[in-house]
């Protein structure tokens, strides 16, 4: 093969050499500009055929209804014009043809069918005059919708809430709004319950917070958020600690029993808002220990000791210590 394009490339050497030489290069342009003509004459000459791919685009799309698949980005068009009509379309940017969606054929509420070989005369007003369309493909674009619903979502804090180890939170922080109108399909919509704000991570020394924060972007593609930020106020307070000693009572004795709790008291210690110290009172706290707990017993001799009421307004609460030995005897 090698020889073979050597042997060519020699031949065509010694063609046009003799034509290169002095007036023959006025031969050649005369030739070039021949062809050229020659090529015009034909292209202006109608019966050529071809296809073209052109471009879609969706215009008037119910704004109830959102579009659940992706119908076909393009039709291929076979065309009978003129050979510079269809060298126009082949060559250059195509305007792309327009489908008006108010207007499909439809099926029921969902789906909706484009039937483009009935639409031939829409295409060709979109194309020219001298232009013929002799097939489209698809010759069906389908289209399927759902109902666009909406629904108030409500709207949670996220960041730190104690943001060291002696400042927290005192209340919980007030968005404003509180829920956020969402729209999307019903199926989409099910699945959404909360939108979070983006973290906050205020500093350390921090009294009080009152910013405008965006919303974390919602994982369904299909459900769009009608607002993208919310009002945050917040009250930071310092923190203090306090303990009391308070007695165990025992639940679920049987009366022909006594119990011996060694000891018979817990210290409970606790960390609250600097604010709330002067309201805590030690008749709030209250601990308990399970009889029931024995039944599962092997050998431990411990009761694990649980709080059964405490302020609501603490931040954090131990017990000291959190078993306590007992002795069981008949009455």
């Amino acid at each position: 093969m090698a020889n073979n394009l050597k042997d060519i490339k020699q031949k065509l050497s010694k063609l046009l050499k003799p034509l290169l030489a002095g007036d023959n290069r006025a031969k050649i342009l005369f030739i070039i500009l021949s062809v050229f003509l020659w090529f015009l004459i034909k292209l202006s000459k109608g019966g050529y055929t071809g296809e073209v791919n052109f471009p879609v685009v969706y215009k008037e799309v119910p704004v109830n209804k959102k579009l659940l698949n992706q119908p076909t980005d393009h039709l291929k068009v076979t065309l009978r014009s003129q050979g510079f009509e269809i060298l126009k379309y082949k060559i250059r940017a195509l305007r792309p043809i327009e489908i008006d969606v108010s207007r499909l054929d439809v099926s029921n509420d969902e789906h909706y069918t484009w039937h483009t070989q009935s639409k031939r005369g829409m295409i060709s007003a979109q194309l020219g005059d001298n232009t013929e369309i002799l097939d489209i493909k698809p010759d069906t674009v389908h289209f399927n919708f759902s109902l666009i619903r909406s629904k108030m979502v409500k709207v949670y804090f996220k960041g730190k809430r104690q943001i060291s180890d002696f400042k927290t939170l005192y209340a919980e922080p007030v968005i404003t709004p509180d829920s956020i109108l969402v729209s999307g399909s019903e199926q989409a919509l099910a699945k959404v319950d909360s939108i979070f704000i983006k973290p906050i991570n205020p500093a350390e020394d921090i009294d009080s917070l009152d910013v405008e924060v965006n919303l974390e972007p919602i994982k369904n593609k299909n459900v769009e958020i009608i607002r993208q930020n919310v009002r945050v106020q917040a009250l930071y307070t310092s923190l203090t600690e306090g303990k009391f000693e308070i007695p165990v009572r025992v639940l679920n004795l049987p009366k022909s029993y006594n119990i011996t709790l060694f000891p018979n008291k817990v210290f409970v210690k606790y960390q609250l808002a600097l604010e709330d110290f002067s309201k805590v009172s030690k008749d709030e706290f209250k601990a308990y220990v399970d009889y029931n707990q024995i039944k599962d017993m092997e050998s431990d001799r411990f009761l694990r000791v649980y709080m059964e009421s405490s302020p609501p307004y603490l931040k954090k609460l131990t017990i000291d210590p959190k078993q306590l030995e007992f002795i069981i005897t008949e009455k």
